[in-house]
């Protein structure tokens, strides 16, 4: 007689039929918990709040207007990057090699702080008002009017007030351009080519593609031009840095050079300093096209990341520069 077999139950341990499905959801909700938790500590950093917990960089609207973070830094390199870079080594001889490397360095991170307070400002009011976007001078607007009863009521004459300033800056960086672009096309055809024009003559020139590159409002049409305008610019200063770094150090005494420059030309400093910062007003208009500003405004994002780029070339122009032109060197 066969030996009587025991059996087999269909499952060999009770419950062992949730068992399967138990640990398949147990491994999905710790995998959601880890994706929630990485992207909580995203949105931590990337999201700032009010103080009454209302986030202040919310997503804007999508529209034909929008820029990416890239085509926004390319847009902040190419507002910051402009003919002050060619004169950091004047400014340079008046702070010193080393003090005017230390300063470089304090303005810039002040410089970078208060574009975030601007940026942090509009977005506190556009939560308040309910709007999306804002200028500068609705910002003045509206932190005028927030403010004490004995200011609030000035909010508009603060908004021309800005307006004004904002306009009179503006067309002073324009004619810098202006002659500064007329003065070396000149000088290349003059000293290159048998055409002789003045720098007058220059100008009316290039007045006519100057006024359509302005007719251009939309910011991402005017990327590739920001680009390619980047691209020419970085070229130029490598060949700049180039002359620096080959030019022969030691056939001039290093007396010549100024370690710390005397506190009265201080002030030639910062004025040549604040004015290769230039890109200061373009801060809003470029953040106001990004439909994701917390890419902006984040420790890694697009003010941050365009502010030390320009720093280091700032840095390395001005430091070089004096370095290999010494006190002789004057402004461009």
């Amino acid at each position: 007689m066969p030996p009587k077999t025991k059996k087999m139950a269909s499952n060999p341990v009770e419950g062992s039929e949730n068992l399967g499905p138990i640990r398949t959801q147990s491994t999905q909700q710790r995998d959601v918990n880890v994706e929630s938790s990485v992207n909580s500590a995203n949105t931590a950093a990337l999201e700032a709040m009010d103080s009454e917990g209302v986030y202040l960089f919310a997503d804007r609207t999508q529209s034909s207007n929008s820029i990416t973070p890239e085509q926004a830094f390319v847009h902040m390199v190419k507002a910051m990057l402009g003919t002050g870079l060619l004169s950091l080594p004047y400014a340079f001889h008046h702070s010193g090699l080393y003090l005017g490397l230390i300063l470089l360095v304090l303005i810039c991170i002040v410089c970078m702080f208060c574009m975030r307070q601007i940026v942090f400002a509009a977005h506190y009011i556009c939560t308040k008002n309910g709007r999306e976007l804002i200028d500068y001078a609705n910002i003045m607007r509206g932190a005028v009017e927030a403010g004490p009863s004995w200011i609030s009521g000035k909010g508009y004459f603060f908004k021309q007030l800005v307006n004004v300033e904002m306009f009179v800056a503006q067309l002073g960086f324009c004619c810098v351009y202006q002659v500064f672009m007329s003065e070396n096309i000149a000088d290349f055809f003059n000293k290159n080519t048998a055409i002789r024009l003045s720098t007058g003559v220059w100008m009316v020139l290039l007045l006519p593609p100057l006024l359509f590159l302005c007719s251009i409002r939309r910011l991402k049409l005017l990327a590739p031009f920001s680009l390619a305008a980047n691209v020419v610019y970085l070229a130029a200063v490598v060949l700049v840095a180039h002359f620096f770094l080959s030019r022969p150090q030691h056939n001039r005494p290093q007396e010549e050079l100024t370690k710390f420059g005397n506190i009265q030309n201080l002030p030639m400093f910062f004025g040549i300093v604040m004015f290769a910062f230039e890109g200061v007003s373009l801060v809003m208009p470029i953040e106001n096209r990004m439909q994701r500003p917390q890419f902006f405004i984040a420790w890694n994002g697009v003010l941050n990341s365009s502010c030390l780029f320009v720093l280091a070339i700032f840095a390395f122009m001005g430091f070089y520069g004096y370095l290999s032109i010494g006190s002789p060197s004057t402004s461009a």
